[in-house]
């Protein structure tokens, strides 16, 4: 997918600014943490692609029942 886009960007002349997701632990959507490495690394070679930012989905940030749950997704994405 991320080098359709890239050729769409370059077709249009222009870099396009794209958010990665990390995914800390739902397992739905976004890199898997332990890809993120290797990830970033293969983004390099796309001259029409530019992170300008990162997110991740905390799915019971707002459930105390959860804290613990929630405390894990957050320490995962800050050790990405």
């Amino acid at each position: 997918m991320i080098e359709a886009f890239d050729r769409a960007a370059k077709d249009a002349g222009v870099v396009a600014d794209v958010h990665v997701k990390i995914d800390t632990g739902m397992g739905r959507l976004g890199i898997r943490g332990d890809d993120v490495s290797e990830f970033l690394g293969a983004l390099k070679k796309f001259e029409n692609i530019r992170v300008d930012g990162v997110m991740t989905h905390l799915a019971a940030a707002d459930d105390p029942a959860h804290e613990d749950f929630t405390g894990n997704n957050s320490k995962n994405f800050k050790l990405r």
